[in-house]
C-alpha cells in the first residue's frame, strides 16, 4: 500500500487522525474529493487497513455504475456484513429494527428504512468504534447518501469515523448531497493533488525497475499531468518492452487512456472488445451471462475473452464483471459512438426486463436508451418513478418520470405522468417546474387526476406564496364537484375546507352545501383520508355553523382515538390528521396536544426519509408548545435541531415560522427590538403577528393598515370570520388604537375580544381578553376580571400567561389597598418571570412589590429547580443507565440533543458527568425532578 500513496503525507496524516480521534469516543468524517486517478481509492484502502490494525470495525462499500436507481443500494451492501455477522435481523433492537427491510429480499423499503440505518450504525458503533468507508460515491443512490448525512450530523458524539470518495458528478441530487456533506462543519475535506515531476519520477522508476532518463520522466509527466491512475496506464506496455524510449511512448499512442485502452483492447481481438463494451455499458457488478448476450457471444466463448480481460488487467474478476478501474470502464464506454452506446442501453435493459433483473439498472439503461413511443417502457417508467418517490429517491424519481414523458408517453397517461412529476419537483423544491406540471395536470381532462392535483397544486402555491392562484385553483376545483366518497374527493375536500378556515379573503369563505351541510361527529373515520377530512370539517362546523369550542374538542378526541395503533400502520394523511388535531385541541387543552404529538413521534421518525415535512410539522408543534409553556430554554434547543432538520431534508416554508419562534420568545422575554425585526417578515398569509413586529418597531400607523386588510367589525354579535376565532385580531388592534391615542376605539376591540372568548375560548386566551379590558375599566372593577383571569390562567400550564396575568392581578390589587395579598401574587409573577426570563414583567413585579413595602427575591438559575422539563426527562433516563443513544431512541431525539441537555444539566447541577448525577438530584427527589 505503502508504494502507491505518493505525496500523500496530508491525507495519510488526516486518516490517521480521524482514527485516533475514535479512541477518545468521538468520531469525524473525511470527504476524499478529486477527479479520477487521483489516487482516493488508495486512500481508501489505506484507511481500512490503518482501522483494522487499531481494532476497529470496518465496513466497507463501493458504489456501482448504472445502480444508482436502487435506493438504499450502498448501505444494503455497507452494513449487510455486520447484520449478518450479528445474528441477522432477528437481533436488531430499538430503533435499528426499522432496517430490517434493507437486509429481507422482497420487503417493502417505503418507509422508516433511512431512520433504521442511522440508528443501525449508532447501534453498532456502541459495539465497536465504526469505520465506515464509501467509495465512488459520485455513483451512490441518494437514499444512502442522505442517511449518511444524519448520521454525520451528530458523528461528534458517536464513534464512527466517515470516510467517502467521489469526484464531480453531474446527477444534481448526488452532487447537492456530496455538497452537504462537504459543507458539514465537523467534515474535513481532502482533495488529492496531481504528482510531482518527483513523484512521477519515482513512480517511473518503481514499475520500470530502473530509474528513466530525465527526457521519458518529462513525457510522462506532460501526457499524464500527473494524475497516478493515467500514468500507471501508460507506463504498462513498457513495463516489459525493456525500453524507455520518449518517441516510443509516443508512437504507442498512449497520450491518453483511452487510446491506451483501446490499443490494448485491439491487442486482445474483436470478441474481447466486444464483451468489454458490453459489460461496460452493463457496469461494474454485472454477470458475464448477460455480458455474453449483450455482446452477442457464446457463453464458452465469454469465459475464455473474461479470462483474458483479467490477464490483461481490464477486469479484476471475471464473474461478476469487475472492472480493474472505474475509468477503464469510462474509456471503454465513451468510445462507443452515441447511436451503438443507445443501442446497446436498449438492449441491456430487454435482456434484464426479461430475465427478472434489478428494476432500477432496467430503468437507469432505459433512461440511456432513445426513445421509441413505447407504451410499456413509458409505463414501466412511469412505475419505477414511483417506487423512487416513495423511497426518497427523488431526483432519481423526477429523471425516471421526464423520461417516461418524453417516450413520448401515451396520450392518455401523460396527466397521470405529470402528476407524479410535479410531487417530486415539488419535493426536490423545484418549485417552478412542479407548478406548471402540477397545473397541466389540474387541468386534466381525467377528473381523477384533476382532483389529485389539487392538493399538491395548493401545496406548491403556498410554499411559492402565491395566494392570488390558490384561489384561482380554490375555484376551478369546486367547479370539479369532489361531493363523493373516492379517496381523491375527500383529500380535495379538507383542502377546499383548509383554504376557507385560513383564508383572509371574505369573499373566498363561501362553499357549496354539499361540502359543509354536514356534521363533523356523524363522518366516517374508517380509512385516513376521511380523518383527515373530519379535522377539518370539525373546525369549520365550530365558527362558521355555530359550533362550540366544546364540539370541537369531542370530535377532534374521536379522531385521534380512530387512529392508528402501531406507528408501522400510519399513513401520511394520518399523521396530517393527529397534526392538524394536535393545533386546535392545543388551544384548550395543551397537555393533551402534547400526548397527541409524542405519539405521533414514532410516525414522523420513520417517515422523515420521505415526507420530512411531517416531522418538520411535529417539531415546529413541539417548540410552540414548548414556548407556550415558558420553556424557552428547551424550545430554543429544539429550535436549533429543528433548523438544521429543515437545511438537511430541504424542506421550504419553515424558515419564516423558525423566525417567528424566535421572535415570540423575544416577545415574552421583553426584548422588543430583537422581536420587531423578527416578526415584521410574515410567513404565512395572516398579517396579524407582522403588525406585532411592526408595531414594536414604533409604527402603530402602519400596524394599524396591515390590521385594516382583514376587515374586521368591533360591533357586538357582528359576524364572525375564522380569523377572529383562531387568531387574536382585536386584542392586537387594541394595543395599536391605544397608542394611536384613540382610547374609545381600543376599548371597543378589546370588548369585542371578550365576547368571541366568552364563546369560543380557549381559557388561556380568554383571560387575556380579561386581562386587557381590565386595564380599561374602574380599578375596583378591574380586580374582578383579574381575579377571574388568574383563576383561569392558573389551570392552564402557560406559565408566561400566568405571569403576566399575575403581574397585572398584583398591581390591582395594591391600588384597592389589599396589599398582603397583592404580595404574594406579586411574589409568584415575580418567581414566574424570573424563571422564564420575562425581563419587563419581572421589573414591573418587582416594582410593584417595593411599592407594597416588600423586597424582591433573587432568582434562582442554577441547582436542580432551575432545570426544565426536557433536562429533567433526560437526566432521569441518564440516571436509569441507558446510553445516549437509547435515550435518544426513547425520547425520537437526537443524540446531539441528548447531549446538549446533559451538557445543559451538568453546569446547572455545578457537575462534571453523569456519575454525579444521583447526589446532585437528590435534594428534590420526591418534587417532579428525578
Amino acid at each position: 500500500m505503502t508504494s502507491l500513496l505518493y505525496e500523500r503525507t496530508r491525507e495519510t496524516a488526516s486518516i490517521d487522525a480521524a482514527l485516533a480521534r475514535l479512541g477518545d469516543g468521538r468520531g469525524s468524517s473525511l470527504l476524499l474529493e478529486g477527479r479520477a486517478g487521483r489516487g482516493k481509492s488508495a486512500l481508501v484502502e489505506y484507511a481500512v487497513e490503518r482501522a483494522g490494525e487499531l481494532g476497529a470495525r470496518t465496513l466497507v462499500a463501493r458504489a456501482r455504475h448504472l445502480t444508482s436507481a436502487a435506493p438504499f443500494e450502498v448501505l444494503r451492501r455497507l452494513l449487510g456484513p455486520a447484520v449478518v455477522e450479528a445474528g441477522g435481523v432477528d437481533v436488531l433492537e430499538g430503533a435499528a429494527t426499522f432496517a430490517a427491510p434493507l437486509f429481507t429480499p422482497g420487503s417493502d423499503l417505503s418507509h422508516g428504512v433511512d431512520y433504521g440505518c442511522q440508528w443501525l450504525i449508532a447501534w453498532l458503533a456502541e459495539r465497536d468504534p465504526l469505520v465506515l468507508a464509501i467509495d465512488d460515491a459520485h455513483w451512490a443512490d441518494g437514499a444512502s447518501l442522505r442517511v449518511l448525512l444524519d448520521v454525520q450530523a451528530e458523528i461528534e458524539f458517536q464513534r464512527v469515523a466517515m470516510i467517502v470518495a467521489s469526484r464531480p458528478v453531474e446527477n444534481p441530487e448526488i452532487q447537492r448531497l456530496l455538497a452537504a456533506l462537504a459543507a458539514h462543519p465537523d467534515s474535513e475535506v481532502l482533495s488529492p493533488g496531481s504528482l510531482s515531476r518527483a513523484a512521477v519520477a519515482d513512480l517511473v522508476a518503481e514499475r520500470l525497475g530502473e530509474p528513466a532518463d530525465d527526457a521519458f520522466v518529462d513525457e510522462c509527466l506532460k501526457a499524464s499531468r500527473g494524475n497516478a491512475f493515467y500514468l500507471r496506464e501508460l507506463l504498462r506496455p513498457f513495463e516489459t518492452a525493456g525500453s524507455a524510449d520518449p518517441r516510443a511512448f509516443v508512437e504507442n499512442g498512449t497520450l491518453s487512456l483511452r487510446r491506451t485502452v483501446s490499443w490494448r483492447l485491439g491487442e486482445l481481438g474483436p470478441d474481447a472488445t466486444a464483451l468489454a463494451q458490453a459489460a461496460a455499458v452493463l457496469g461494474d457488478g454485472c454477470s458475464l451471462h448477460h455480458a455474453a448476450d449483450l455482446a452477442r457471444l457464446d457463453e464458452d466463448v465469454a469465459v475464455h475473452e473474461a479470462a483474458r480481460l483479467e490477464v490483461a488487467s481490464v477486469f479484476a474478476h471475471g464473474d461478476p464483471i469487475e472492472f480493474l478501474h472505474p475509468l477503464l470502464r469510462a474509456a471503454i464506454e465513451a468510445d462507443l459512438p452515441d447511436v451503438v452506446s443507445g443501442e446497446l442501453h436498449a438492449r441491456a435493459a430487454r435482456i434484464l426486463w426479461y430475465s427478472g433483473g434489478d428494476p432500477g439498472s432496467v430503468a437507469q439503461h432505459l433512461m440511456a436508451s432513445p426513445g421509441s413511443a413505447d407504451a410499456a417502457v413509458s409505463a414501466y417508467l412511469c412505475e419505477q418513478g414511483q417506487v423512487a418517490f416513495e423511497a426518497g429517491s427523488i431526483e432519481i424519481a423526477i429523471r425516471l418520470l421526464q423520461r417516461a414523458l418524453d417516450e413520448p408517453a401515451p396520450a392518455d397517461q401523460r396527466d397521470r405522468i405529470r402528476l407524479w412529476l410535479g410531487r417530486a419537483e415539488h419535493q426536490a423544491l423545484h418549485l417552478a417546474a412542479a407548478r406548471d406540471h402540477l397545473e397541466a395536470a389540474f387541468e386534466s381532462e381525467d377528473r381523477d387526476v384533476a382532483l389529485e392535483a389539487t392538493g399538491d397544486l395548493f401545496d406548491v402555491l403556498d410554499d411559492l406564496r402565491q395566494y392570488d392562484d390558490v384561489a384561482r385553483v380554490h375555484e376551478g376545483a369546486l367547479a370539479l364537484e369532489p361531493f363523493g366518497s373516492s379517496a381523491v374527493e375527500v383529500i380535495a375536500r379538507a383542502f377546499l375546507l383548509s383554504n376557507v378556515i385560513m383564508s383572509l379573503d371574505p369573499g373566498h369563505g363561501e362553499l357549496p352545501r354539499e361540502l359543509t351541510a354536514v356534521e363533523a361527529g356523524s363522518l366516517p373515520i374508517e380509512r385516513d383520508v376521511d380523518r383527515h377530512l373530519a379535522v377539518w370539517v370539525a373546525v369549520h362546523e365550530r365558527s362558521t355553523h355555530g359550533g362550540t369550542t366544546e364540539q370541537l374538542m369531542a370530535n377532534l378526541r374521536r379522531v385521534i382515538g380512530s387512529l392508528p395503533r402501531s406507528a408501522d400502520d400510519f399513513t401520511l394523511w394520518d399523521a396530517r390528521a393527529g397534526l392538524a388535531a394536535a393545533v386546535f385541541l392545543a388551544d384548550d387543552d395543551l397537555d393533551e396536544s402534547d400526548r397527541v404529538l409524542e405519539s405521533l413521534a414514532p410516525v414522523a421518525a420513520r417517515l422523515a426519509g420521505v415526507q420530512p415535512q411531517v416531522q418538520a410539522e411535529l417539531d415546529h408543534r413541539r417548540i410552540v408548545h414548548a414556548v407556550s409553556r415558558g420553556s424557552f430554554e428547551d424550545a430554543l434547543a429544539r429550535l436549533e435541531a429543528a433548523e438544521e432538520f429543515t437545511s438537511r431534508h430541504g424542506v421550504v416554508g419553515y424558515d419564516g415560522l423558525h423566525r417567528f419562534v424566535r421572535g415570540r420568545i423575544a416577545f415574552e422575554q421583553g426584548d422588543y427590538e430583537l422581536a420587531a425585526s423578527l416578526l415584521a417578515d410574515r410567513p404565512t398569509e395572516d398579517p396579524v403577528w407582522p403588525a406585532l413586529g411592526v408595531l414594536l418597531s414604533g409604527d402603530p400607523h402602519q400596524a394599524a393598515r396591515m390590521l385594516d386588510e382583514v376587515g374586521l367589525s368591533v360591533e357586538s354579535g357582528a359576524p364572525l370570520r375564522q380569523i377572529e376565532v383562531e387568531l387574536q385580531p382585536h386584542l392586537l388592534e387594541s394595543h395599536v388604537h391605544e397608542l394611536l391615542g384613540d382610547r374609545e376605539r381600543a376599548y371597543a376591540e378589546a370588548r369585542r375580544e371578550l365576547e368571541i372568548r366568552r364563546r369560543y375560548g380557549s381559557v388561556a386566551r380568554l383571560a387575556e381578553a380579561l386581562r386587557r379590558v381590565a386595564s380599561f375599566v374602574p380599578v375596583r372593577e378591574g380586580v374582578d376580571l383579574l381575579e377571574e383571569a388568574a383563576s383561569l390562567a392558573g389551570s392552564t400550564p402557560g406559565r408566561p400567561l400566568q405571569a403576566r396575568v399575575l403581574a397585572s392581578y398584583g398591581a390591582a390589587l395594591r391600588e384597592v389597598g389589599r396589599v398582603p395579598e397583592a404580595r404574594a401574587v406579586l411574589v409568584q409573577a415575580s418567581d414566574l418571570a424570573s424563571e422564564m426570563g420575562m425581563d419587563r414583567v419581572l421589573q414591573r413585579a418587582q416594582a410593584e412589590l417595593l411599592q407594597a413595602g416588600s423586597r424582591p427575591r433573587r432568582a434562582r438559575v442554577t441547582g436542580p429547580t432551575a432545570l426544565t422539563q426536557s433536562q429533567r426527562e433526560v437526566a432521569s433516563l441518564a440516571l436509569d443507565g441507558l446510553t445516549n443513544r437509547e435515550i435518544a431512541e426513547r425520547l425520537f431525539v437526537t443524540i446531539k440533543t441528548v447531549e446538549t441537555h446533559l451538557m445543559a444539566t451538568y453546569r446547572k447541577l455545578g457537575i462534571k458527568s453523569r456519575e454525579e448525577l444521583k447526589d446532585a438530584l437528590a435534594s428534590v427527589a420526591g418534587q417532579g425532578c428525578p
